[in-house]
């Protein structure tokens, strides 16, 4: 998990060569942002996995990447 975008860059961070890459973006750093976007990929890992897959986890949606 990371809040830093150079981990979005799959050619740099193949997902398929990770256990699974999580970023974060929020729209602020605060606690409650941070902890808002983890309750919501949370939520998805329920129906996703997240295994050698890339997560963008924004506010309103997750993107998910293989």
């Amino acid at each position: 998990m990371a809040l830093d975008l150079d981990f979005a860059d799959i050619r740099l961070y193949p997902p398929s060569s990770h256990p699974g890459i999580w970023v974060l973006r929020p729209r602020s750093e605060s606690i409650g942002n941070i902890l808002g976007l983890l309750r919501g990929a949370l939520a998805v890992l329920r129906t996703e996995t997240a295994a050698k897959r890339l997560w963008i986890v924004e506010a309103e949606r997750v993107r998910i990447h293989d």
